[in-house]
């Protein structure tokens, strides 16, 4: 019996410090914006699981401290801090090369997607799902919309063709990114380019 004692012990400090894992944040409803904490799923370390998760549903504990489940139809966005840094994901129609995911039965219109640059021209990352086999799925894809249009997904392969042709409304830019002055680690800065100059 006392052989189990230690065990015991350190299983219930695990499940003790699973369960505090969580994060203050926001959410903003039509109407109001309601103070929370997030609850972080599993073991998950890395902001990119994180958010993968949160992509299509969160839990949380509302201002009375009672758990709720929360999916992206349901609010207009979301915002946290983990790890010291500031996230925000609006809820956005699914683009239709998104698939659902299967595992929380997602039947949702929408999706929460990160915010990466804000503006008449947005930037949203959206979050494959993390393996610890492939490190490459920790890396974000990128989808581009201005306005209400379409959603652009950015193809790291076809980078600078797709994206020559996407500004074409901006032939200064248009130009730039032809002779190589916004390679895709230089996204952000292009698109701030476009919303202050070319929007």
């Amino acid at each position: 019996m006392k052989k189990l004692i230690i065990p015991i012990f350190l299983l219930s400090l695990f499940v003790a410090e699973l369960e505090a894992r969580s994060v203050k944040g926001q959410i903003h409803f039509e109407n109001e914006i309601v103070e929370v904490k997030f609850k972080i799923p599993g073991l998950y370390v890395y902001y990119e699981s994180i958010l993968y998760e949160f992509q299509y549903r969160v839990v949380y504990l509302d201002p009375n401290g009672e758990r709720r489940i929360l999916k992206p139809h349901q609010a207009k966005e979301i915002r946290f801090n983990y790890a010291n840094q500031d996230f925000r994901m609006l809820s956005v129609k699914t683009p239709s090369n998104i698939k659902p995911k299967q595992f929380h039965n997602a039947q949702s219109t929408n999706v929460f997607l990160r915010v990466g640059v804000d503006g008449g021209l947005k930037l949203f990352h959206f979050y494959k799902n993390p393996s610890w086999f492939n490190f490459t799925n920790f890396g974000p894809i990128y989808f581009l919309q201005r306005q209400d249009d379409l959603y652009k997904r950015v193809r790291p392969l076809f980078f600078r063709r797709d994206m020559i042709k996407y500004f074409q409304d901006c032939p200064e830019l248009s130009k730039r990114i032809k002779k190589g002055h916004y390679p895709k680690r230089s996204i952000v800065t292009m698109i701030n380019h476009y919303n202050s100059n070319c929007n």
